[in-house]
């Protein structure tokens, strides 16, 4: 038993050492393969080239580069502002303020308004004042029902990467007015509805 137990041992050493062999052929036979194929493709074999790595992710990662505020005439919050700056951090000149004036049906779009407009003006201005006069502004006239799709439209003239309005009362069995569920439904960027804090 001892006997056959070493011849066999002596045995599986021996395929080793021939594993071992064959092995090494194969990997020297691979290397040479490579290198042939590299000065076929490239004479430069020991040419090394730069590869860009992306920026880290930083703080900043999570900003984004241009955001649209949307509001009504009436519906002006600090709160909104400031949630837009937030984004904006220090690209604040990319803060957009779209104010929209609804005109009734009963009135020519280009009927005059001059409450609304200057209530509309002082919209743009506190934005201003709230998040740096580098802050751009425009105001629109609208009819019932279309604040929504105006708003769709100019984020995506604009390039916004956010659209930042704020939650209007509720009036209805909805949360969400017909504006706020009309540019959820067709955004071209992420929405963010801005809630103001209950009283205390």
């Amino acid at each position: 038993m001892k006997r056959r137990a070493g011849i066999s041992f002596v045995v599986v050493t021996v395929l080793n050492v021939d594993l071992a062999i064959v092995g090494a052929v194969l990997l020297a036979l691979g290397v040479v393969a490579y290198i042939l194929y590299r000065r076929r493709e490239d004479p430069e074999v020991r040419t090394t080239a730069e590869v860009a790595i992306g920026k880290p992710v930083t703080q900043h990662a999570g900003e984004y580069q241009s955001v649209l505020v949307a509001f009504d005439v009436r519906g002006f919050t600090p709160q909104t502002i400031a949630t837009a700056s937030k984004l904006a951090a220090r690209r604040q000149r990319a803060i957009h303020v779209l104010v929209t004036i609804t005109v009734p049906q009963a009135l020519p779009i280009t009927a005059e308004l001059p409450e609304e407009e200057l209530a509309a003006r002082a919209v743009i201005e506190q934005a201003r004042l709230q998040a740096g006069l580098s802050v751009s502004g425009h105001v629109e006239r609208v009819r019932p029902g279309q604040s929504g799709r105006l708003i769709v439209e100019a984020a995506r003239e604009l390039q916004a990467v956010a659209i930042v309005m704020p939650l209007p009362p509720r009036t209805g069995t909805t949360l969400f007015g017909k504006t706020a569920r009309t540019v959820l439904a067709d955004r071209p960027c992420r929405v963010i509805i801005e809630c103001e804090p209950a009283d205390r």
